[in-house]
């Protein structure tokens, strides 16, 4: 409504919203209010309730979904912004970067209230069996999804910008504006899932040792299949053109025209798969620290 956006300024629309939002907090409100605090007393007075599995599963569940809610309202709004760069319309441009913060502010603060309240529980009562493996699931998940939003937004990227150098005068190239955001947003849950979090964790006999678990092996080992795969792919299909091309070949998979243009898709994912390779092997080979070479 401040920003005079249409969709506020509507007759019905304002009053539908606020109608709807205000009878779900209204009716999820009290309901939270009643069990939270009843919980909370629960697990000052028993410490086998703060132990419990169960109470883990509930404090993940809500982390991942605001890790969800984050990460898309954060990619809408670095869309909008990218596009703003690109093609400057400032009325829908600051309706359309500021409809996704409010979504992103509660994300922020409910993910950073059930963190603390794990961190709590680590430090009381410590974490080791289902409680440890559940914190796991959510990190490396978390960071997984990252690392995949990362490749894929940094190769388009890069091929986006080899076709606007690349292009003939007077065509127009692609624009990255969603890639660059997905890139963004990707390496934002990679590396807080993946570096910064982890080393939060006490590093006592109450935690479970890191550099041994089943999990932190399973993710290393599937970035590093992700990586080795996009790499192969990237680079077979560049020899396949250039091969093609040397013996005469005008449209080798159907790709014609200039030779520079056409590599630009393999060569963007051999770049970035390659160096996720490099890196993975890295990390699979100190398993002591997440960012130790």
């Amino acid at each position: 409504l401040v920003l005079q956006a249409a969709t506020a300024t509507t007759t019905d629309s304002l009053r539908n919203t606020v109608s709807f939002s205000t009878a779900a907090a209204l009716v999820g409100l009290p309901v939270w209010l009643v069990h939270w605090p009843w919980i909370g007393r629960s697990v000052r007075n028993d410490p086998q309730e703060r132990a419990s599995t169960l109470r883990r599963l509930y404090l993940y569940a809500v982390l991942a979904g605001a890790t969800l809610e984050m990460a898309g309202s954060a990619r809408e709004a670095l869309f909008s912004a990218f596009a703003s760069i690109v093609s400057p319309t400032p009325g829908a441009t600051a309706d359309a970067i500021a409809r996704p913060m409010p979504f992103l502010l509660i994300g922020v603060g409910v993910w950073l209230a059930h963190w603390w309240s794990t961190a709590t529980d680590r430090a009381l009562i410590g974490e080791r069996g289902g409680s440890a493996t559940l914190r796991r699931w959510y990190l490396y998940g978390a960071a997984f999804v990252g690392l995949v939003l990362l490749l894929n937004g940094a190769q388009t990227v890069v091929e986006s910008l080899w076709r606007i150098v690349a292009h003939a005068p007077g065509s127009i190239g692609p624009r990255p504006n969603q890639p660059a955001a997905d890139a963004l947003v990707g390496l934002g849950l990679w590396f807080a899932h993946w570096a910064a979090l982890p080393r939060r964790l006490p590093q006592t006999g109450h935690v479970e040792n890191e550099t041994t678990s089943v999990l932190r092996s399973v993710y290393l080992f599937g970035a590093l299949a992700l990586a080795v795969i996009g790499s192969l792919l990237g680079l077979s299909q560049l020899l396949y053109y250039a091969v093609a091309r040397a013996v005469g070949v005008d449209q080798p998979g159907g790709v014609s025209g200039d030779l520079l243009q056409a590599a630009a898709g393999p060569a963007s994912i051999a770049i970035v798969y390659g160096s996720a390779w490099a890196y993975q092997r890295q990390a699979l080979g100190s398993q002591t620290s997440p960012l130790q070479p």
